[in-house]
C-alpha cells in the first residue's frame, strides 16, 4: 500500500487474480535437456492469495513494475517529489552490509563482486559484463535478473520464467547484460 500504490505498480503482488490469469506465464524447468512447466499460470502457487506474504520473495510482476522501483531506489526513494522511502533507510539498503569473510563463505551465491544489502544485492566492485561498484542487484529463482548500475544510470531487468538449475547466474542473464553495456558505447 505504501510503496506499490504510489508507484503505480499495479501488477506487483503476492498473487495473480484470476482476471490476468492470461497474462500470467507458466514457470518452467530443465528436464534433462527438456524444458518443462513446473507450475500452471491458471492453476499453480500464485494463483491465490499465500498463507503467509514474505517480504523478501514470493512476488509477481512485470518488466513496467519492476522499473518503477528501481527508479525509486535511484532516486533516493523519492517518486513524484515525495519520499516513499526515507533517504536513510535507501542507504543503508542499498549499501554493502557483509564483510569480506561473509561474502567469501556466500559463494557460490555471492559472486566475488557481489555484497548483500538490506534486501538486495550491491556489486562491490567492477564486474566483467561491464557492471561498476555500487550497482543495485536481485536474482530471482525463476529466472529474473535486475541490475541498475549507478554509475552510467543503465537499468537492466530480464524475465525468463525458468526455475533456476544451477548455482549461480545462468549465461544468458550475463549476456544479456554485457550486451546491454555494448550497446551504451
Amino acid at each position: 500500500e505504501r510503496i506499490f500504490a504510489p508507484l503505480g505498480m499495479a501488477d506487483t503482488a503476492f498473487y495473480v487474480p484470476p482476471a490476468k490469469h492470461g497474462r500470467f506465464l507458466s514457470a518452467n524447468r530443465m528436464m534433462g535437456r527438456t524444458l518443462v512447466p513446473f507450475d500452471s499460470p491458471t492453476t499453480g502457487a500464485w494463483t491465490r492469495p499465500p498463507l503467509f506474504e514474505q517480504g523478501h520473495s514470493g512476488l509477481v510482476s512485470t518488466v513496467d513494475d519492476y522499473l518503477r522501483f528501481a527508479k525509486l531506489l535511484l532516486n533516493d526513494g523519492r517518486h513524484g517529489g515525495k519520499a516513499l522511502i526515507s533517504s536513510a533507510s535507501v542507504k543503508e539498503m542499498t549499501r554493502n552490509q557483509l564483510t569480506v569473510e561473509q561474502r567469501s563463505s556466500g559463494a557460490p551465491f555471492l559472486r566475488p563482486t557481489y555484497g548483500w544489502g538490506f534486501g538486495l544485492g550491491v556489486t562491490v566492485g567492477k564486474e566483467e559484463e561491464g557492471t561498476g561498484p555500487q550497482a543495485l542487484t536481485w536474482s530471482g529463482g525463476f529466472g529474473t535478473s535486475w541490475v541498475s548500475d549507478r554509475a552510467t544510470g543503465l537499468t537492466m531487468i530480464l524475465m525468463t520464467s525458468r526455475l533456476a538449475d544451477q548455482l549461480g547466474r545462468r549465461p544468458v542473464h550475463a549476456e544479456f547484460q554485457r550486451d546491454a553495456f555494448l550497446a551504451l558505447a
